[in-house]
């Protein structure tokens, strides 16, 4: 049994790693200007006190004297940016559509209803329940979207 992963003690940028991996199967892709046939200056972009490459982001100031090393290309910051998010929604949406993962599915829409307050024995939401729906959405932080992914495919996470 693999050890709880305890989610208030990692950083943004791990948190974001750990969504990319198991939700939305990324792999580290290398630069292009790291390839040896390719000028790597194709890549670079200048202004009075620094250089970057348009392609991985890396950035060196003219004063350091240092080279560029490029780097992999970063993946999305899904914790922290609700753009982010909305492609772990969706993928999450499309895993259900392409491969009938229902249970992941249906276990994801419970956590993010949780996440939301959601309250289905409130008699207001029965008469109106566009108010409990919108009102739970707008509870959804990009990390509470997350958290639900992870948790649907069985993460072992400790979230409080």
């Amino acid at each position: 049994m693999s050890d709880v992963i305890q989610w208030a003690a990692m950083t943004p940028e791990q948190r974001d790693r750990l969504v990319a991996e198991k939700i939305m199967s990324w792999q580290p892709v290398m630069c292009k200007a790291a390839d040896p046939d390719i000028n790597r200056y194709t890549w670079l972009e200048w202004n009075d006190d620094s250089q970057w490459c348009t392609w991985c982001g890396v950035r060196e100031t003219w004063a350091s004297g240092n080279e560029i090393e490029h780097r992999a290309l970063p993946h999305p910051a899904y914790t922290q940016s609700m753009d982010s998010a909305w492609q772990v929604l969706q993928e999450m949406v499309r895993r259900h559509n392409k491969d009938g993962r229902t249970k992941d599915f249906m276990q994801f829409a419970e956590n993010m209803l949780e996440v939301g307050g959601w309250d289905s024995s409130d008699a207001w939401s029965e008469i109106y329940p566009a108010h409990e729906i919108f009102t739970m959405a707008a509870k959804w932080t990009p990390g509470r979207i997350c958290i639900a992914a992870l948790k649907a495919v069985d993460v072992d996470l400790e979230a409080q």
